[in-house]
């Protein structure tokens, strides 16, 4: 992306809150600051979870926190698998419903459905 088409791509952001949107920034930045850990994980996900109070109809919100939260049980750095894989599940279905065309929200719920696979029912 060229830099002078960023403040077009910026403004035209589907958020309906742009401090929704710094969440997001700080948690990918966590998230991408170094190694996984537990920590790392429940930090980013709390800065996301941040973002969707502010926005809770953004499917794009609900389909990261969906996906952070399998990743999480992915990496095995949760101890609330089942609880986690709950809640993501739910919010990938939200985000698929509020916005079935876009290529987004299929991802979460892929990556829930490989996770429910993958992870061993108590």
């Amino acid at each position: 992306m060229l830099y002078s088409e960023l403040p077009r791509a910026e403004a035209a952001r589907p958020s309906q809150n742009p401090d929704a949107m710094d969440y997001i920034f700080r948690g990918r930045a966590l998230i991408n600051a170094g190694p996984s850990s537990r920590e790392r994980y429940a930090e980013g996900i709390a800065l996301y979870e941040h973002a969707l109070a502010l926005d809770p109809h953004s499917a794009e919100f609900q389909g990261i926190v969906a996906e952070m939260l399998t990743a999480r049980v992915i990496d095995n750095m949760t101890d609330t698998a089942a609880a986690d894989l709950v809640r993501a599940e739910g919010l990938a279905a939200q985000a698929l419903a509020a916005a079935p065309q876009s290529s987004l929200p299929h991802l979460p719920m892929g990556q829930v459905r490989r996770a429910q696979i993958d992870t061993p029912r108590p």
